[in-house]
């Protein structure tokens, strides 16, 4: 009877290994996504839709100034939808003057993109000579995390709380003035307001990760945009 125990706890294990599904290999964007050192999301315009949403992973394993990229793009339109686009390469970074720029490419020859990277949150499309049309806000904010779900990015600027009925952050380097819903954290942009400003302050400066929210005019000819605030960083 002893004899027959091992023989019995071998084949159960057996029977239990081959029962077990085979082990999926990781896709190109979970590789990504696990080592990925930033990530940055926008909308831009569309002539035929309601904006191109873009999600862009820079990837660096461990070189610093250079690695993979994985950009999904994904056509908006109200009544129907679409199948997002990715598109990977290589991207580069490198500055002048002071100013980061980064490259996406698919080949050495091949350039896909070129940014302004300014402050390490924001990038900005622009031509071979560094120049942004800032009509087109053709730019891509950080992401807080990698969760495609998730639209929660870095956002740096000056809040003006002198009208309390409408609270705005005008946002660095965009320019863009986004009014304040007083949801989520407000209270905690209210008090920081408290406490800093005077009689005399028309701004403060400010750093916090927010929702931008979207919305569309019935006519669909204009976009009204709006900040979430999430939390206060500075």
């Amino acid at each position: 009877m002893k004899t027959l125990i091992p023989a019995i706890a071998v084949f159960i294990a057996v029977l239990a290994s081959c029962g077990r599904a085979p082990k999926k290999e990781p896709t190109a964007q979970q590789e990504v996504e696990k080592d990925s050192i930033a990530t940055f999301t926008g909308i831009f315009p569309c002539a035929d839709c309601d904006g191109v949403r873009k999600n862009l992973m820079l990837y660096n394993p461990h070189v610093g100034d250079s690695g993979k990229f994985l950009l999904n793009e994904e056509y908006m339109r109200i009544h129907a939808t679409s199948t997002p686009a990715s598109l990977s390469g290589y991207w580069l970074r490198t500055s002048q003057d002071s100013i980061g720029f980064v490259f996406l490419k698919q080949a050495d020859t091949v350039e896909v993109s070129r940014f302004k990277l300014l402050d390490n949150d924001l990038l900005i499309v622009c031509d071979s000579a560094g120049h942004s049309n800032d009509s087109l806000q053709l730019f891509l904010r950080r992401k807080r995390d990698n969760d495609p779900n998730n639209s929660t990015v870095l956002i740096r600027g000056a809040i003006d709380l002198r009208t309390a009925e409408r609270p705005v952050l005008i946002e660095k380097y965009t320019g863009m003035t986004l009014p304040i819903l007083k949801i989520a954290s407000y209270g905690e942009i209210e008090a920081y307001w408290k406490a800093n400003a005077n009689a005399q302050t028309t701004s403060l400066p400010v750093v916090l990760f927010g929702t931008i929210e979207t919305r569309i005019s019935m006519d669909g000819r204009s976009k009204q945009y709006s900040l979430i605030p999430e939390q206060l960083v500075q």
